[in-house]
């Protein structure tokens, strides 16, 4: 009987470790994450537009590298969100940024973002834990 409490205390210990590495594990940053595909807003737009899932192929849960004109930054309590501009409709590209990544941009500017491809919704492809990337 005393083997068996022993055993149990030990996996009820080292089943609390590892929960509680688990539990508090960084998510590595997106900055040295290799992009699947460069583009512009625009054209993610479009290719989410033309044929939805065939983008989400191609493209869902992948890192990209989007840039395109400001339309709005807007915070809230999970965060912060840039939302780029699209030349397509009404469809623009919701940018969750990454918590402490917040770049200092107006509407209007022009911006680099790296993050990944979230999905579509009725009017935005969304695409989150977003980084600004350095123009070259």
């Amino acid at each position: 009987m005393r083997k068996i409490i022993l055993i149990l205390s030990v996996l009820l210990i080292a089943g609390g470790l590892v929960g509680y590495y688990m539990w508090n594990k960084r998510v590595p940053s997106l900055e040295d994450t290799p992009a699947k595909a460069t583009v512009t807003a625009d054209q993610l737009c479009e290719a989410f537009i033309s044929d939805e899932e065939k983008a989400n192929k191609e493209l869902l849960n992948q890192v990209v590298v989007v840039s395109g004109t400001v339309n709005d930054v807007f915070c809230d309590s999970t965060g912060t969100n840039i939302i780029l501009s699209s030349c397509v409709d009404c469809y623009m590209v919701n940018c969750r940024m990454e918590p402490g990544r917040d770049p200092k941009v107006e509407p209007g500017q022009t911006i680099t973002l790296k993050g990944i491809v979230n999905g579509f919704n009725m009017f935005d492809v969304n695409i989150n834990r977003c980084v600004p990337v350095d123009a070259p």
